[in-house]
């Protein structure tokens, strides 16, 4: 039970939980949820004006337990991760890679997969569930066979961080060259 922790607190709590993970709330007492969050304000205006507005879910995380101070991928890493991307409606795999390396915030895979694998730590695993949006959108690629408007899912691992492979790495035990 979190009753009574702040939000810092919960996030840390979560962090330091095993993997997976499962979180249930009990409705009666969740009038504290429905306040709106900075990102739903955000969203909200962004659509006031007419932007298209989407959202990648973290549907699972799994891997070893990571301590609070684990190198987390940021923008301008140099990542090298495993997936399999499937859609979601159909179950149907459509591309899988092994030891695929990518720049994040380059735009080397869809944007819903690049933005899911933001702020992971070395050897967990998740399961992103990508809207169309942040996909191949309405046309959907003919190249790997994804059809107008599909819904993605991703099973995607982080093998390396600017090739640091030890999950127990941290950014800042890092020589200056290093860290990126």
């Amino acid at each position: 039970s979190v009753k009574g922790f702040n939000a810092g607190a919960v996030s840390q709590m979560l962090q330091k939980a095993a993997r997976p993970v499962t979180i249930s709330v009990n409705t009666d007492h969740s009038h504290d949820l429905r306040a709106p969050r900075p990102d739903d304000e955000v969203e909200a205006l962004a659509r006031a004006r007419g932007a298209e507005t989407a959202r990648v879910s973290i549907m699972e995380s799994s891997g070893a337990t990571f301590p609070e101070t684990c190198m987390r991928t940021r923008e301008s890493d140099v990542v090298e991760i495993d997936y399999i991307g499937r859609i979601a409606e159909t179950g149907s795999e459509f591309d899988s890679r092994k030891r695929y390396t990518l720049l994040l915030g380059n735009g080397d895979v869809v944007r819903g997969l690049e933005l899911g694998l933001f702020d992971m730590c070395i050897g967990e695993t998740r399961l992103l569930r990508v809207p169309p949006a942040l996909g191949f959108g309405t046309r959907g690629s003919r190249a790997f066979q994804v059809p107008p408007g599909a819904t993605l899912e991703y099973e995607a691992k982080l093998r390396s961080i600017n090739q640091q492979n030890d999950p127990m790495i941290r950014r800042q035990d890092l020589p200056d060259e290093r860290r990126f």
